[in-house]
This record gives C-alpha cells, sequence and structure tokens, in this order.
C-alpha cells in the first residue's frame, strides 16, 4: 500500500493517462482499422491488398526515391557549407550563418508554392526575363525539382549537425599521423571520420524521415509531376470519396513504420555535439562567403521573395510592369469578418493555447520522468518522444479514427479542440525536450542543499529550478507556436466544418488560382510567428543583461 500510494502521488499515472490519451490510443485506433479486414475474417493477402492497392506501390517506390533524392542533394549542399566554414571561415560569419537558416522557418508546402510562382510556366521568371521559363518548370514539376526544393527547405538541419560535428574534431590527430608518416587524405580521415561521419549519417537519415514523411511539397506539386507518394495517398483515401478508411491505415501503417524504423536508427547514431579542445584557427577569408550567400539566396532569398511580389501583385500573369502592384490581398486578407482574418485568428489563438498547455505538460512530463526508475519510466519517455516520428498525416488518420469513434463521448472531434489535440501531439516531443534541458539548468548540489534543509520537491521546483529554467521553457513555447501555425497535414483532415487555419487558407486560395491572397495570408502568418519569436529573443536577451549588470553590482 504504501508503494502503491507513493506510486500516485508522484504524478506517474497522470503521465500515463496524458500518454495514452494523446499518443497511443489514435496510433492504435489506426492499427484497429488497418487489421479491420482481417479481424472480420478475411485473410492476410486480402488485407494486404486492400492496403496497397493498384497504386500504393508505385506511390512507395515514389517515396522512398524522393526521399533519397533529397537526401542526396541536401548532403551535398548542407555538408559542403559546413566544410567550407570550418576549413575557410568567411568574413562576417555572424550575419551569414543566420541567412543560411531562414529557409527552415518558411513552411515546405510555402516553399512549394513560392518555387511554383517564381519558375512555373507563367511564372515570375518567365514574365521577367522572357526566356527559361518553361526549362524551369519542366525541371520543377518532375520528381528531381521535387526533391530539391524538399532538399533546399532541409538544408539548414544538415548544415548545423555538420558544423556541431566539425567544431568537435581535434586536429592533434592529422598532426600526429602525419609525423608518423600519413598522407595529407589519410591524416584528415583519421582526425575527422570520428566526428564527421556520424553527423553525416545520422543527417542523411533526418532528412530522409523528413522527406518520407513531407505532405506539403508533393501536395502542391505532385500533381503536376505526376509524382504520388504514400502521405497524400492517406489524405486522399480520408478525403476523397469514396472515403476507403481501412486503405488510409493500411498506408498509414506503412508509412509509421518506416518511420519508426529510421528515427530508431537516427536515435541510435546520433549523439551530443562537443568542442574539441584544440581547435586550428584559420584566418577568414572573404571569397568563402559568396558561396554561402549564393546557397542562402537560392534557398531562402527567392521564396521570401516571390511570396512577397506576388502578395503585392494584381496578377503573377501580368508581370513586373508598374501598373501591376496593389495592397489589396492584404486589405481582403486582414478585412474584419473575412475568411482570412477568422483564419489568422483561429491559427493563432489555437496555436498560442497549445504552446502553453504544451509546455505545462512537457514540464510536468519532465518532472515525472527525472524521478521516475526502469523500464517503465523509459518507455514512458519513448512514448512522449514518439510522435517525432510518426508523420503529420498519418497520426491526424489516427486522431480522426479515435476521436470519431461512435463510442467515444468526449465532445473533440467537429470542434476547434481536434486541433489543439492534434498540435498538442505533434508538437509535444520538441517542448518535452527544451523541458528536460530547462530542468537540467538547477545544480544537484543547489537541489540538494533545499533537500538536506527541509525543502519538499515541490519547493524545490518552484524556488529553484523553475526560475532557472524558464527561458528554456520559454524557447520551447515559442517553438510550439512556430510549428503549430504552419501545420498542414493535420490540418486538412481535421479542421472542423466551416473553420480554417492559416495553412490550409493558404493551400486553398492556391486550389482556386488566388495566388495573390494565398501569398498575402503566408507574409502575415510568416511575420506574426517572427514577431513572437522576436518578443522571446528580446526578454531573453533582456534577463540576461539583467543578470549581468546583478553580476557586476
Amino acid at each position: 500500500m504504501p508503494r502503491l500510494v507513493a506510486w500516485l502521488r508522484s504524478g506517474t499515472p497522470a503521465l500515463v493517462a496524458v500518454l495514452l490519451l494523446l499518443v497511443a490510443a489514435p496510433l492504435l485506433a489506426l492499427l484497429h482499422e488497418a487489421l479491420r479486414p482481417l479481424l472480420s475474417g478475411g485473410g492476410w493477402s486480402a488485407t494486404l491488398h486492400g492496403w496497397l492497392g493498384a497504386d500504393a506501390m508505385p506511390a512507395l517506390r515514389d517515396t522512398l526515391t524522393l526521399a533519397a533524392l533529397a537526401a542526396l542533394f541536401a548532403m551535398l549542399l548542407g555538408a559542403g557549407a559546413g566544410l567550407l566554414t570550418h576549413l575557410a571561415p568567411p568574413r562576417g560569419l555572424a550575419m551569414v550563418e543566420p541567412m543560411l537558416l531562414v529557409s527552415f522557418l518558411i513552411p515546405p508546402y510555402l516553399t512549394a508554392e513560392a518555387w511554383s510562382v517564381l519558375a512555373g510556366p507563367a511564372g515570375l521568371w518567365q514574365r521577367a526575363l522572357g526566356f527559361g521559363g518553361m526549362r524551369l518548370a519542366t525541371w520543377l514539376y518532375s520528381l528531381p525539382g521535387m526533391a530539391l526544393v524538399m532538399a533546399l527547405h532541409l538544408v539548414p538541419l544538415v548544415y548545423v549537425m555538420v558544423a556541431g560535428a566539425l567544431r568537435g574534431v581535434d586536429e592533434r590527430l592529422a598532426d600526429c599521423a602525419r609525423v608518423h608518416g600519413a598522407g595529407p587524405a589519410h591524416a584528415a580521415w583519421i582526425a575527422y571520420r570520428p566526428t564527421l561521419v556520424p553527423a553525416l549519417l545520422s543527417s542523411a537519415l533526418l532528412v530522409f524521415l523528413a522527406s518520407c514523411e513531407e505532405f506539403g511539397v508533393p501536395k502542391a506539386l505532385g500533381d503536376y509531376a505526376g509524382v504520388r507518394v504514400l502521405s497524400v495517398a492517406v489524405e486522399e483515401s480520408m478525403s476523397v470519396w469514396p472515403v476507403d478508411l481501412p486503405r488510409a491505415a493500411g498506408i498509414g501503417l506503412l508509412l509509421a513504420l518506416l518511420a519508426l524504423a529510421l528515427w530508431m536508427l537516427t536515435r541510435r547514431m546520433y549523439g551530443d555535439a562537443r568542442v574539441a579542445a584544440h581547435c586550428r584557427v584559420r584566418r577568414r577569408r572573404a571569397w568563402s562567403a559568396w558561396p554561402l550567400l549564393l546557397l542562402a539566396l537560392v534557398a531562402g532569398g527567392l521564396p521570401l521573395a516571390g511570396i512577397l511580389v506576388a502578395a503585392l501583385q494584381k496578377a503573377i500573369t501580368n508581370g513586373l510592369r508598374a501598373d501591376n502592384w496593389t495592397w489589396a490581398h492584404f486589405a481582403e486578407v486582414l478585412h474584419p469578418g473575412g475568411a482570412g482574418l477568422q483564419a489568422l485568428t483561429v491559427s493563432v489563438e489555437v496555436s498560442v493555447a497549445v504552446s502553453v498547455v504544451g509546455t505545462a505538460l512537457a514540464l510536468f512530463a519532465a518532472w515525472v520522468l527525472e524521478t521516475a526508475r526502469g523500464r517503465a519510466a523509459r518507455r514512458l519517455e519513448l512514448l512522449a518522444y514518439l510522435p517525432q516520428a510518426i508523420p503529420g498525416v498519418v497520426l491526424g488518420t489516427g486522431l480522426v479514427l479515435f476521436w470519431n469513434a461512435p463510442w467515444n463521448p468526449l465532445p473533440v472531434y467537429g470542434h476547434v479542440a481536434i486541433l489543439a489535440t492534434a498540435y498538442l501531439t505533434l508538437t509535444f516531443p520538441y517542448a518535452m525536450r527544451y523541458a528536460v534541458n530547462g530542468l537540467a539548468q538547477a545544480p544537484a548540489g543547489l537541489t540538494r542543499a533545499a533537500a538536506v534543509h527541509g525543502a519538499g520537491p515541490l519547493r524545490i521546483l518552484g524556488r529553484i529550478r523553475l526560475p532557472l529554467a524558464w527561458p528554456f521553457l520559454l524557447g520551447g513555447g515559442t517553438v510550439v507556436f512556430a510549428l503549430s501555425m504552419r501545420e498542414l497535414a493535420a490540418s486538412s483532415l481535421l479542421q472542423p466544418p466551416g473553420t480554417q487555419v492559416v495553412s490550409t487558407y493558404v493551400f486553398e486560395q492556391f486550389d482556386q488560382g488566388n495566388a495573390g491572397e494565398g501569398m498575402a495570408m503566408a507574409v502575415v502568418g510568416v511575420l506574426s510567428t517572427a514577431l513572437l519569436l522576436g518578443l522571446a529573443r528580446a526578454l531573453l536577451s533582456r534577463r540576461q543583461d539583467a543578470k549581468t549588470v546583478a553580476g557586476l553590482e
């Protein structure tokens, strides 16, 4: 009995209930629906045929090919940029490096739409220069073109991982190898292999995983390119009449298993970045900034320019004429009572609520798991991080099956609360990671001293650990807000009738041929997210300055 009371007081039962409701129940509902033909008496061959149909195998082939090409392109560009900044650090790296990260802040579906505006058959390139538009369009609406668009979005991920690994290279190993007779290439391989190769492999797997899960880019460009992927096949099985729930669940299960296997492999390979005790100081070069600036321009600058230009033009097909500029699209999007402002309001309200609730739940989960021990605690931790491996369209399908089940009495499906539930589930691993890092900021000696003097766990948490952890919690909350504002796959499956969010509004405007209003809403959405991120950064900087002043006094 005392053990049971202690277990109940630890908060573990509440955490188990939350994770079961958010993560396990939708995935179990997906599994049950996928196996329903088998449970109803059909054989495995009939079940697999219902999953795959006539087009699932080509979709699987296109998914793997697209992901492999995206990983290849991202590795070439991101690893090349990382090696360049290490071997020939450019002057002004502090200003160049943030430019390389801009493309990761643009939602993938928006990047795809921006390239359609720039390089489509009647895009800005053709209208401005009068040549080359059809060749660019042919390349863009192809499987390699789609892979390149996805790779440009994911290049910052590879760059950050490779650059971090290169900071951990101890170049004294190369000097020792040269002394013992190794050639320059062999000596460099001895020094760089232990840290660089794992970073390259893990970043390649992460890009491959993200590309297998990607929904926005294939949805925007796939029809024109004749490319079908599994994520789009799941969405079409759920939204195109006649709805085929077992097939959607079956394809979703295959995609989830593929993503889960890659995620587990990545977790085994990826380690914490370290900084070598002896780093070789290299002279900064002026020329090495130009390739990095060119990469930043192509990956982030051109899509941002395409978004802004399309938002300010009356019609893209009229080109860059002086009489083709207008603010009317912004006025329409922000018109009181209009569909655009309503979508923006719903997105902001839901994202703010999810960031607050998600950060609080992640803090609670991190605190409970910190005190828990044994195999059960490790399983709970794995369940908490599991949504990071599940594609949004698959998890959205599971949420539909669970929350819309006839036996489920909770009034969540069909209301805005279902969007909040989906965002909370998808972003929980990111909030969790920030919360764990935040709680780790309190020195163990300080918390032990407080416990020795009679402070209980809650008092230690409130008086010592939270004041040290709140910058990380604020950072996690802003990340959750940004990810919620850009989510497309789950939103398209779960948005209630008569309700839109920013991502679905933008996508719908493009489907209806109204690119100007879609891009105007994209600009407003990106600026609102950037504003919140800037405020959070300003608060953190102000707190750091206050701590510095207090230390000087």
